[in-house]
């Protein structure tokens, strides 16, 4: 198993293309694009489409708490419903994507081991790491859901 993770690539097992949202955006952007791509994490990107910043709908969560729904939702367009809980999309809207992100996050190159990503994700504590190129141009992301389905197959055909 070292062996196979020294030698495979982020390349081979990242997602692409990434879901990026400008870092000028509001936080209800940040939610719905959540919501609507069942993501965890958002890869921010700068004017000029570059790495600016990253965050999750965790951290999302602590700056702005859903609300529960307790009985039957009316349809209201300021509302953000995700699951059983919604958002007040007036109040996501007090915060701009570049106040709350976390700027300058742990990247790596397409061609880093994915051993030097398991590495980085456990030492670090990440979710996501955003893969980019020399220029911090975005091509692609690593998340812990794609380290898992890769041990999985991994495990799988080894037997």
């Amino acid at each position: 198993t070292e062996h196979i993770l020294k030698h495979t690539l982020i390349k081979d097992l990242m997602q692409t293309p990434v879901v990026t949202v400008l870092e000028t955006e509001n936080l209800s952007v940040a939610q719905q694009i959540f919501v609507k791509n069942r993501i965890n994490h958002l890869i921010i990107i700068d004017d000029t489409d570059r790495l600016s910043g990253i965050i999750s709908q965790k951290y999302l969560y602590k700056t702005h708490s859903p609300r529960k729904i307790m009985s039957q939702l009316d349809y209201d367009s300021d509302k953000i419903v995700d699951g059983d809980c919604y958002f007040s999309k007036e109040a996501l809207d007090s915060y701009i994507l570049r106040q709350v992100m976390k700027r300058n996050p742990f990247s790596l190159k397409e061609d880093d081991t994915v051993l030097r990503a398991i590495n980085s994700m456990a030492r670090m504590n990440l979710g996501c790491i955003p893969i980019v190129d020399d220029n911090y141009y975005i091509k692609g992301s690593l998340t812990d859901q794609e380290i898992v389905k890769f041990f999985a197959k991994v495990l799988s055909d080894s037997k």
